[in-house]
């Protein structure tokens, strides 16, 4: 067992170790048996001595002094323990400001050579000027002196704080050689006690918070169980009185059910006596009643017809007369506007007075006639024709029809021009999607290459409606994404330019002005625009505006502005490289 335990704690790494008898040491400390007991010396001779199981009194005071020498080892290595713990602490906390001092030196250093670098070149451009070549001369050395000092200090503040992690590492090996295997058993057997205790207070504390819910829900039911048993025993009253009051209306009703019965029987005779007779009286009223209206038909039919006879004849004449005095009235310039079938149905010569033979004016109806009569009379006599409103009529309907057809027209070139103005509507879409996908494809391309990592985006307000607006968003490098708006400085000329150069891809442009675009960008990014555009200026002329010499020293062309004595004066340089 104590090999299976040097095993498991004996190096940096605890290890899960199982022995020969099946016993498990696991990695927090707990061991667990494996099987049955391996019993041993089962089998000796009959003649050999019982076996001695007990301990001697020397033994036990050998055993007793070894324990306290133990105990006090362990206790000094306690101690030893808990002071290169705090060491141990001390050290740690000192480690970040270690590493934060080496960034520092590293960023300080990073800048003393890019300013070295800008000196030399400053130093190229100024050979006629002696004296300032000694100065940046000495400037030059001044700055290497303090660039070795500083990477002098860097080295010291690197071997210091790797003496410190050897350090670190000596007191943890010290720790552990001092404890042993032991301190490590008992510090994985307090870690697990530690656990189980928490364990069993955490679930002590749920089971208490559990009795004191389960308690309450019982007392809440016990209060609700004693209103119920109080509404049940009123429900139970309640039913009872219902009950004995619905027996008594049922007895009631019953009673008053048969009387009521007795008297529609009754009622039921009477009525049917009632009705016979009732039917027999309005029989022969209705006989007499048809009987005197025949009477008085027959009568007035004699009259009319002898009063018909004498109108007729005497209409009959006064027709005659109409007749032979009767003159049409020119319908053609009525007429003018109907079509060729209509003029011919009412044209005069197609008019004729109808004529009747002796059979049909026998089977004809006077009455019927003379109602006829008296209904065209009476419309003659109120229908006032005006001749030059139907005159208007005519020339509305000529007009109407001509209108009608050039509406016809109308509305064909309408559908006409309607359809060409969708083909242009989709064909100003196609070709806006188009270019949109392209633009936005480039926009990724152009702000990763700019920014090294990068990613930009643009994408539609409102999908169903494309020319409503664009959302122009960005993610910087190790940042989220954020719109244009909610950018730096920096950030929003960098998402701006990488815009302006998808564009110029997509349509490029002659001529591009370009005013103080590097302000707000540091000497990286100066670099990467101004090499993008130095490429751009093969289908394209760049003006730009700038004051940082890592973007006009790659002009072809130079202007310089400047002020002698209250007065603006410009300067044009051709910019060359000079072979140093």
């Amino acid at each position: 067992m104590s090999e299976a335990n040097r095993v498991a704690f004996g190096g940096r790494r605890r290890w899960r170790v199982v022995t020969l008898d099946g016993k498990l040491v696991d990695t927090s400390g707990t061991m667990s048996g494996g099987g049955h007991r391996v019993f041993r010396g089962a089998m000796r001779l009959s003649s050999a001595g019982p076996v001695s199981g007990g301990v001697s009194e020397h033994e036990l005071r050998k055993l007793i002094k070894t324990v306290e020498i133990r105990e006090a080892q362990f206790e000094e290595g306690s101690r030893a323990f808990n002071e290169m713990e705090m060491n141990l602490n001390e050290f740690k906390d000192r480690q970040p400001q270690i590493e934060i001092e080496l960034s520092k030196l590293e960023v300080e250093r990073k800048s003393l050579e890019d300013e070295s670098t800008d000196m030399r070149k400053r130093l190229r451009n100024m050979t006629a000027n002696e004296k300032a070549q000694k100065e940046i001369t000495v400037q030059l050395k001044n700055l290497k002196k303090e660039l070795d000092a500083l990477k002098s200090q860097k080295g010291t503040l690197q071997e210091d704080s790797k003496e410190l992690e050897d350090q670190i590492e000596a007191l943890q090996q010290k720790i552990l050689d001092i404890g042993g295997v032991k301190l490590k058993m008992q510090k994985s057997k307090v870690d697990s006690v530690l656990q189980k205790l928490e364990i069993v207070n955490e679930k002590r504390e749920s089971d208490t918070l559990q009795l004191t819910k389960l308690r309450n829900q019982i007392a809440k039911a016990v209060d609700q169980k004693a209103e119920l048993e109080d509404e049940i025993a009123g429900c139970e009253n309640a039913i009872e009185t219902a009950k004995y009051e619905y027996a008594e209306k049922v007895a009631a009703f019953e009673n008053s059910e048969s009387e009521i019965n007795k008297l529609n029987d009754k009622k039921d005779s009477l009525a049917e006596k009632v009705d016979s007779i009732t039917e027999k009286i309005n029989e022969l009223e209705e006989e007499l009643n048809e009987l005197k209206k025949q009477e008085n038909d027959l009568t007035n039919r004699l009259e009319k017809a002898e009063e018909e006879i004498q109108k007729c004849h005497t209409r009959m004449n006064h027709i005659k007369n109409e007749q032979s005095n009767f003159e049409g009235r020119p319908l053609d310039e009525l007429i003018f506007w109907m079509s060729e079938e209509d003029q011919a149905a009412l044209s005069q010569d197609n008019i004729e007075a109808p004529t009747l033979t002796e059979d049909e004016l026998q089977s004809l109806d006077m009455k019927e006639v003379y109602e006829e009569m008296i209904r065209l009379q009476e419309y003659v006599r109120d229908a006032r024709v005006d001749i030059d409103v139907l005159r208007q009529y005519g020339k509305r309907f000529v007009e109407y029809t001509e209108r009608k057809v050039e509406l016809e027209e109308s509305i064909k070139e309408r559908d006409e021009m309607k359809e060409q103005c969708e083909k242009l509507k989709k064909e100003r879409l196609d070709k806006f999607m188009a270019g949109f996908n392209e633009i936005s494809n480039t926009l990724k391309e152009m702000y990763k290459m700019i920014t090294i990592g990068g990613n930009a985006e643009l994408e539609l307000v409102d999908n169903l409606e494309p020319f409503e607006g664009v959302n122009f968003s960005v993610m910087p490098p190790r940042k989220s994404w954020k719109n244009i708006s909610n950018l730096s400085g920096g950030e929003k000329t960098l998402s701006s330019l990488a815009l302006v150069f998808a564009l110029h891809r997509y349509k490029p442009t002659p001529l591009y002005v370009m005013d103080e675009i590097d302000a707000a960008l540091d000497f990286r990014n100066v670099s990467i625009v101004a090499n993008y555009i130095k490429e751009r200026t093969k289908d394209a002329q760049f003006i730009v505006i700038s004051l940082r010499n890592n973007m006009f020293e790659l002009a072809k062309q130079l202007v310089g502005i400047y002020k002698v004595d209250n007065k603006t004066k410009s300067i044009s340089l051709q910019n060359k490289e000079l072979a140093i």
